[in-house]
């Protein structure tokens, strides 16, 4: 049988690193233009690298039960949708 865990847990931790660049870039970007879509970009990706580091961790060491796994990895995953969202449902008024 295939080790999931194994196999899922490099590629979170890839994705946490590469969000992290992401976020990296919106913070920037946030520094540079001071647009508050920015800061909600940034701190989206931020929120993803540390839910992808925290998955990753867990799964190559079997720190949370499956169901809390679930729940952290949810939870995540729906507030840097919000995050994301959030600039686009209230622009910016010029």
């Amino acid at each position: 049988m295939i080790d999931f865990g194994g196999v899922i847990s490099p590629f979170m931790l890839v994705a946490g690193i590469v969000s992290f660049g992401l976020a990296i870039f919106g913070i920037n970007a946030y520094r540079k233009t001071r647009d508050a879509a920015m800061a909600f970009v940034g701190g989206a990706f931020t929120l993803f690298t540390l839910k992808s580091l925290l998955v990753g961790y867990a799964l190559a060491s079997n720190t949370f039960t499956h169901t809390t796994l679930d729940a952290i990895d949810a939870t995540g995953d729906m507030t840097t949708a919000l995050l994301l969202l959030v600039p686009i449902v209230w622009p910016r008024r010029a």
